[in-house]
């Protein structure tokens, strides 16, 4: 089960989408309380072989069992991405964008590891993306 404080600190990163899409990278989780910012560097390979850097970011903010995703960055700063309840080792959250549908599902491991995976569906994005979070030595 999740414990708050375990989200804090760095942690590696490895991704891959249903498209054949690859990235790996590295991830810091800070703050203290309710309020945590989450800032994701990746180099992402695409299939013809062309390698990408980029990063995101996320504030966090966790209240009793919800841990609430809100974009640190980009044209949707500030709003709502996703909201989890962690009751459990596991999670779904969902999220409209645009004709687009994000399903998501949060899942804590028996390892100390975490994953998020998002099923995209609609009529600009089809797509499955699978990451994999695992606490840096």
């Amino acid at each position: 089960m999740l414990s708050w404080p375990t989200l804090t600190g760095n942690w590696q990163l490895e991704r891959q989408t249903s498209h054949g899409m690859r990235a790996t990278g590295t991830v810091s989780i800070l703050g203290s309380g309710e309020q945590l910012h989450y800032h994701e560097d990746v180099m992402t390979s695409l299939q013809d072989g062309t390698v990408l850097a980029g990063e995101r970011r996320y504030n966090l903010r966790y209240t009793g069992p919800q841990l609430k995703m809100y974009y640190a960055d980009g044209p949707d700063i500030g709003k709502l991405f996703q909201t989890f309840n962690l009751q459990s080792g596991e999670a779904q959250s969902t999220h409209i964008c645009g004709e687009d549908t994000y399903h998501s599902t949060f899942k804590w491991h028996a390892n100390g590891s975490f994953s998020l995976t998002h099923d995209v569906q609609g009529p600009a994005k089809n797509y499955i993306m699978h990451t994999v979070y695992t606490k840096a030595l």
